[in-house]
């Protein structure tokens, strides 16, 4: 009989326990108070929870003993919320700002580095603005890994090669896609942007001044061909320009100087040295003065070579031209003389070049309205 009213007891009692529960009624907001659809509330420390409706209202049966209740919702900053004598909660979620070096630019918008499983490089503003470049696409070279650029061609305003990972075509085009600010550029392949001259592809970047841009993302795996379609083939490289933010106008004013000089310079023969090598040649074939094949009609057919004054027509002396029947170009009578005075031609190009550059940019705004970003170099 004692065991039979310790069993009935102990029943009794965990039935009592089952139903010594209170229920929780609330609503989660954010911080303009609007409802939050689908924000998560669990009691601490069980299994109970459920969300919020689709004005952010819920209610949720706990255990006597919960104390406190985990509010949570992507976005926001999970909180704690402590269990008083009320059963009813008013819940406002704070945001969880994402700092700048924690994300990446992803097509048209950005992810969190944590989440983020492609492969993508990103140039450090740093470089960007402590660097003098001649273009934009020059951050990328030696900056972002896997990125090969080269100069194909010395026209002015030309478009590097860019290869991201390699050549994956052979007849195809293998430049990236360029997105600047969320709009695709011609990739400078087409006539669009093409020399007619010359058939030299322009920069589709020509137009942007290094100084302007904020970020460059190089995405380099099948992730952005999901995003940007087949033109991606290639890889996709998005710039973001720098943009004004709310609070007092800043000014920024750059300048760069510097010069521009040879390095490496050739060690060039003059006049009398060409024909003294071209004798040495001859020498070398064991020919003596006299022989067939010595001499040529620019330094003569003597012992030793003799510098004409005039190349074309060629081993002429003076008086032995007349400069006055020179013709160009229909018909062509060219007539050269020769640099006896031994000026030296590669230190009248290769002159020592200075380098200015000046950069203007004042940004600004009111928090919530309008910004600007207006520059000038």
């Amino acid at each position: 009989m004692k065991k039979l009213s310790l069993v009935f007891f102990l029943l009794v009692a965990g039935a009592a326990s089952l139903l010594a529960q209170r229920t929780v009624i609330g609503k989660v907001t954010d911080a303009k108070g609007e409802g939050l659809i689908g924000a998560s509330i669990l009691a601490k420390g069980t299994t109970r929870g459920t969300v919020t409706d689709i004005d952010g209202a819920f209610s949720l049966s706990v255990p006597e003993n919960t104390t406190v209740l985990v509010v949570s919702y992507t976005g926001f900053k999970s909180q704690n919320v402590a269990l008083g004598a009320s059963n009813t909660l008013e819940v406002t979620m704070e945001t969880d700002a994402v700092g700048l070096d924690e994300t990446v630019v992803i097509g048209y918008g950005t992810q969190s580095n944590r989440n983020r499983i492609s492969s993508i490089s990103t140039v450090n503003p740093e470089s960007i603005h402590n660097n003098p470049l001649l273009g934009p696409q020059q951050l990328l070279q030696g900056t972002a890994s896997g990125v090969q650029m080269t100069n194909t061609s010395g026209v002015l305003g030309s478009a590097a090669a860019i290869r991201i990972r390699g050549v994956s075509s052979i007849n195809a085009g293998g430049n990236p896609l360029f997105v600047v600010d969320g709009v695709p550029l011609n990739d400078g392949s087409s006539g669009n942007l093409s020399n007619a001259a010359g058939g030299t592809a322009l920069n589709p970047l020509a137009d942007i001044n290094p100084n302007d841009i904020e970020s460059m993302t190089v995405l380099k795996d099948a992730s952005s061909s999901a995003i940007y379609g087949s033109r991606a083939a290639n890889g996709v490289i998005v710039v973001t320009t720098k943009r004004g933010k709310g609070g007092q106008p800043v000014l920024n004013f750059d300048v760069r100087y510097g010069i521009q000089a040879k390095t490496n310079r050739p060690d060039l023969m003059n006049s009398r040295e060409a024909g003294e090598n071209l004798w040495q040649k001859f020498k070398n074939m064991g020919l003596k003065p006299g022989d067939a094949g010595w001499g040529n009609t620019q330094f003569g057919f003597g012992a030793t070579p003799v510098v004409p004054d005039y190349i074309f027509p060629a081993g002429k002396m003076a008086g032995q031209v007349d400069e006055s029947t020179y013709s160009y170009p229909t018909p062509y009578n060219g007539i050269t003389r020769t640099n006896k005075g031994e000026i030296d031609w590669y230190e009248k190009v290769f002159v020592k070049a200075p380098v200015q550059e000046y950069n203007l940019a004042v940004s600004g705004g009111v928090a919530g309205k309008s910004n600007y970003s207006i520059s000038a170099g």
